[in-house]
């Protein structure tokens, strides 16, 4: 694990961004890149260069100064968020072939990458703009319903599907404009900057297990931990403040957050995750099969379930849970305000045990059972939703459906409530 600085520039020159692929250490008695040696970000390129995350090219030069494509940007995710589940290829421009084409499967499937509706552009330059967007969406952020870019001159300028990511950035201080308060959305981004990118908005970057007090909520913490540096039995113990946490698709480690504060937490992994003490998080994503569990003290503004299996019990307080893939499994014996089962969503079970409360359930998917001897107060099954089972006792079920929902010893039909 190495420990970064504490953020505090902020990044101030215009960013492009080149191929970086992964490798090996140089020696430590002089800069892992010879050729950036001079640059102003030859820290930050030396950072990444010893975490294994970039080396240079062929030719074993870094070449601070070049530019990157989106098939480069792409390829330093996957190094640096551990990704692992490929995307089907829906890009009419890419044959699968290509050396970036992995990368940018990966990245597709993890919701980083999403190209132009038809042709992801894998060769061409990537933009601020784009460079901002796909960096937002690897640490999980949710991009802001009414952004402000107004401090910029050119904030007008910037895309709305970029704008949403790029104002909390700026915000945060990982973003700032360049020259005269430009914020130069369509400029290209090059390798120096994204080093620095990377350098100052990763406050920690855990590669095995331990105990790490987090101390910059406008910084992130990415916890990418290898087969090889996994220990029995051990654990990574968050605690403090950060702006988010973003557990790899690789990592097998359990983590442990005890008193932690963070805007978002994106669990891609498959560990066991566990939230306790007064431990506080306003968006939880799980992408996984991972195991979640918030403790009594702990609360969450949202949860969303979007990976085969995943499971969350709450013991602690959620404001609105989403179920959004197959055969997930909610238990509750704390308090959910909200539960939503999306139309992808299809086998979900949500337990309400003794003590639990659920206020209102929303049905779309097929194949949902809502059980146990807790309380849920509502539940309504929307058009497209079949196969439900309510066994709770006392929910008031609102029927909106065209199949009959199962309710204890009877049916409630469609159009009916009961």
């Amino acid at each position: 694990m190495q420990m970064k600085k504490t953020l505090a520039a902020i990044l101030s020159t215009s960013m492009t961004l080149s191929m970086l692929s992964v490798s090996a250490f140089a020696a430590e008695d002089k800069p892992l890149m010879e050729d950036a040696a001079n640059s102003w970000a030859a820290s930050s390129i030396d950072r990444w260069v010893q975490q294994g995350i970039v080396q240079g090219d062929a030719d074993g030069s870094f070449k601070p100064y070049r530019s990157l494509t989106r098939g480069e940007l792409a390829t330093v995710f996957v190094r640096m968020f551990g990704l692992t589940k490929k995307a089907e290829n829906r890009y009419d421009d890419l044959d699968g072939s290509e050396w970036y084409a992995d990368a940018v499967l990966r990245c597709t499937a993890a919701g980083i990458l999403e190209g132009d509706g038809r042709n992801v552009n894998a060769t061409a330059p990537v933009t601020r703009q784009e460079a901002m967007t796909m960096f937002a969406r690897a640490m999980g952020m949710t991009p802001d319903a009414s952004p402000d870019l107004s401090q910029f001159t050119d904030g007008s300028e910037t895309a709305g599907w970029a704008a949403g990511y790029m104002a909390p950035l700026a915000k945060m201080g990982i973003l700032q404009g360049v020259g005269a308060d430009r914020i130069a959305p369509h400029d290209n981004i090059d390798r120096a900057s994204t080093m620095a990118l990377l350098d100052k908005a990763i406050e920690e970057y855990i590669t095995a297990p331990g105990d790490v007090v987090l101390e910059n909520g406008n910084g992130f913490t990415v916890i990418n931990i290898a087969a090889s540096a996994a220990r029995a039995n051990d654990a990574v113990g968050l605690s403090g403040t950060t702006a988010g946490v973003v557990i790899s698709a690789g990592t097998q480690t359990d983590v442990a957050a005890a008193d932690l504060t963070a805007d978002t937490i994106r669990v891609d992994g498959s560990a066991a995750v566990s939230l306790h003490g007064n431990t506080t998080a306003e968006h939880v994503t799980v992408h996984s099969a991972a195991s979640v569990a918030i403790g009594a003290d702990a609360q969450a503004d949202t949860v969303t379930l979007s990976g085969l299996q995943a499971a969350l019990s709450v013991a602690g307080t959620v404001g609105t849970v989403t179920i959004a893939s197959d055969r997930n499994m909610l238990t509750v014996t704390g308090t959910v305000s909200a539960v939503e089962v999306t139309r992808d969503a299809s086998g979900t079970t949500v337990s309400a045990e003794a003590g639990g409360q659920i206020d209102a359930v929303s049905a779309a998917g097929t194949g949902m059972t809502v059980q146990g001897e807790g309380t849920v107060s509502s539940l309504v099954a929307s058009e497209g939703a079949s196969d439900i089972t309510v066994n709770t006792s006392g929910t008031r079920i609102d029927n909106n459906s065209s199949e009959a929902v199962t309710a204890g010893t009877g049916t409630i039909e469609p159009g009916k409530a009961g």
